[in-house]
């Protein structure tokens, strides 16, 4: 990768990193991270480097750390079992597409080599 390249990739990569941090950081972004961090896994996927997006799931899980630390604090949260599902249900749709797009990358770079 040659370097105007590999600036662009940190550079993108750090400022998209920090716009889906600071949405997440407030206490009414707990469903709306998981939104955000698949279409940044998403579009981050075509530069093949797995290490992007595991560097995105490490990020999402930090920003969830701190969502769970608010909706413990808050006393105007529902804790309904409906919205116990959708956390859940959001949680599961970023983990898997966590593990289909580490898949699609190893597969590409496998193929690329043979």
């Amino acid at each position: 990768m040659n370097d105007i390249r590999k600036e662009r990739l940190i550079l993108s990569t750090s400022t998209v990193a920090f716009l889906v941090f600071y949405h997440g950081i407030h206490e009414t972004s707990l469903l709306d991270v998981s939104v955000a961090t698949m279409l940044f896994m998403s579009c981050f996927a075509v530069f093949d480097r797995i290490e992007l997006i595991n560097l995105i799931i490490v990020e999402y899980w930090i920003i969830m750390i701190i969502q769970f630390v608010f909706l413990m604090r808050s006393t105007e949260t529902d804790l309904s079992p409906f919205n116990i599902v959708k956390i859940v249900f959001h949680i599961g749709t970023v983990m898997m597409l966590y593990i289909f797009t580490r898949m699609t990358i190893s597969t590409r770079i496998v193929e690329r080599e043979a």
